[in-house]
């Protein structure tokens, strides 16, 4: 099973690449729900959706952008966001990830590979990896989390641009950021020191799946 886990780790990292070589002048179209589709998102859903089912036939797998069988008995199912982040890929802003999380047979979030090539920590890029009983890795190396986040500033990520009805008591003091991706913005109080929290409005599961097994 390590070896499969190795070959999806570089099976998400290089489509994220992919993605990175195609950002310059992509075309986006909406779909019926008004929501922002690109070339490169299917191109993504179907490279990896292949890959998942030649290598994990047992298991499920859910995409943003494609339907496909769902067993409720499947030991582990796979959800994919080819592009979280879609509208920022399309404008070429940086705050983008291909999100690939997984779930076990009681659907809880065990498992991450999140390929963001160019939102990276004190790097050009970034890749987290978490193999379902396994630890966070950044870029390859393991994750020391700040038990106590004393920073001078505090700040959260707010991954929505409306925050109109949401009680934002006690946050006078606090610096609000959002820039795009959901799976990005709950990544933020584990691979910045600086981020206490983030918020997340009620979203899909490919949106949460991935960010939420590295958060847990």
């Amino acid at each position: 099973m390590q070896e499969l886990y190795d070959l999806l780790a570089s099976e998400v990292e290089a489509c994220g690449l992919f993605a990175k070589e195609r950002q310059k002048g992509i075309s986006q179209t909406l779909k019926s729900d008004g929501s922002p589709v690109t070339p490169a998102d299917m191109e993504i859903s179907h490279r990896i959706i292949g890959f998942c089912k030649r290598n994990f036939p047992d298991c499920n797998i859910v995409s943003e952008e494609e339907m496909t069988p769902f067993r409720p008995e499947a030991p582990y199912t796979f959800v994919l966001d080819p592009i979280d982040g879609t509208d920022s890929f399309a404008q070429g802003l940086p705050s983008w990830c291909v999100s690939l999380g997984i779930l076990d047979s009681r659907r809880r979030p065990v498992g991450a590979f999140i390929s963001a090539p160019r939102f990276g920590v004190a790097a050009e890029s970034l890749f987290v990896r978490l193999d379902p009983g396994g630890k966070i890795l950044i870029n390859g190396e393991p994750v020391e989390i700040a038990a106590d986040k004393k920073f001078p500033v505090k700040q959260a990520a707010f991954s929505f641009s409306n925050a109109t009805g949401i009680d934002l008591t006690g946050l006078d003091d606090t610096k609000i950021r959002s820039f795009g991706s959901s799976v990005l913005h709950l990544l933020c109080p584990v691979i910045f020191e600086g981020y206490q929290s983030a918020v997340l409005l009620p979203n899909y599961v490919w949106d949460v799946a991935a960010a939420h097994a590295v958060l847990l």
